[in-house]
């Protein structure tokens, strides 16, 4: 029986959903090229910014392949594209061969050349990172002087950045009573170059959202430019101001590697891959799925997922020569945590905020992982988010 070899660069939501829908699948021999030994939830990674255990977003590829005997994980990245041959070669000098190839490299982080922004913020782009958030903000805590505020700075008010802005006083406070600090004073400062907070979502969704975030206590800046950051400091609209951290949520942009080969892929304005309603890029043999692809709704988790399922099915399709199903997007519902056991949720049917729309994350969290581990070990993993790392 002829065997279809599938190379699938990226080990993000719709790389690793892609792989797992083809386990055990007769007609496929499966490659999964990633340069980390995990998979990592971004949707829950503000909380292990502040103070929740990393175990929930973290979770072992070979937890997810256990079973999978058709599919081998490998630990390396793209030098070199050569579709002519359909080959890959890694970074590490091993070459890949392919039937097709699945590109699902995701984004990279984008500061928009503002001085010094790459060198003093932080961000929360992997879990790593995140991490080093968190013992920033306790040692910033733990070292603040009696009456003298922790100024901290959140650029860009998208989904990410009014999360973490919305947990950090309530970290502070686990902080000092974990570690007996009096008088800690924090000043969160939300900045957004946009006209309102979540700006992406309805303007509905944006007030209701603004005004818990006042309620709160985080202020908020919005038509707001952020120009240049230092140690300690941000210079915003020609003003400067104290900033102890500043966490940069603010932007990215598509893997730089399609750019290189203008043949394969054709970029919009976005720098995303234009693909076809069955992902192709400018190949028969070469598809791009997850936030790199321009497909309507890119950049959230459960569109990457669906993507993996689609491609997946055509896969499946394809080797039992049935006709191929065009790609049809689904629109997801936005839920975005503010503050406690507090969201605003947004559907067609209209905005809600408070602890159902909460529950209705936490809910969303655990389909997420239920997507990639057996029940147990997906409930296993989502109960973990609710306990403390050691901090």
């Amino acid at each position: 029986m002829l065997r279809h070899k599938i190379v699938i660069v990226g080990g993000g939501f719709a790389g690793v959903k892609t792989a797992l829908e083809l386990a055990n699948n007769k007609h496929f021999d499966v490659t999964l090229i990633t340069p980390r030994s995990r998979f990592e939830y971004h949707g829950a990674m503000y909380r292990s910014a502040t103070g929740k255990s990393p175990l929930e977003v973290v979770v072992p590829l070979s937890e997810i392949f256990s079973e999978a005997l058709n599919v081998r994980v490998e630990l390396d990245s793209v030098a070199e594209l050569r579709p002519q041959t359909k080959e890959i070669e890694g970074e590490s000098g091993r070459v890949y061969t392919y039937d097709y190839l699945v590109m699902s490299v995701g984004y990279v982080v984008n500061y928009f050349n503002i001085p010094g922004m790459a060198l003093y913020s932080e961000n929360m782009y992997d879990i790593s990172a995140a991490i080093k958030l968190r013992h920033r903000l306790v040692g910033a805590f733990r070292t603040a002087q009696p009456h003298k505020p922790v100024h901290i700075s959140i650029i860009g008010a998208g989904p990410t950045g009014v999360e973490i802005a919305s947990d950090i006083e309530n970290f502070s406070k686990i902080v000092a009573g974990k570690h007996g600090l009096k008088d800690l004073q924090v000043h969160v400062t939300l900045i957004e170059a946009a006209p309102r907070v979540l700006a992406a979502l309805s303007t509905d969704t944006s007030k209701l959202a603004s005004k818990r975030l006042k309620d709160i206590g985080v202020n908020v800046m919005t038509d707001a430019k952020v120009t240049k950051c230092s140690e300690d400091h941000i210079v915003v609209n020609g003003h400067t101001h104290r900033s102890d951290i500043t966490i940069w949520t603010a932007g990215n942009k598509a893997n730089p590697l399609f750019e290189n080969y203008p043949d394969l892929f054709t970029l919009d304005e976005r720098k995303r891959v234009i693909v076809s309603e069955y992902f192709n890029a400018n190949s028969p043999h070469v598809f791009v799925i997850g936030d790199a692809a321009n497909t309507p709704f890119a950049g959230m988790a459960q569109t990457a997922i669906h993507n993996g399922m689609a491609l997946a099915d055509n896969f499946k399709r394809m080797a039992e020569n049935k006709h191929l199903l065009a790609y049809k997007p689904k629109k997801p519902e936005y839920v975005v945590p503010i503050g406690g056991e507090w969201a605003v949720l947004e559907t067609d049917e209209g905005v809600i905020g408070g602890i159902e729309a909460w529950k209705a994350r936490r809910q969303a969290d655990k389909w997420v992982l239920e997507n990639f581990l057996v029940y147990d070990l997906a409930n296993k993993h989502w109960r973990r988010g609710e306990k403390l790392a050691e901090f």
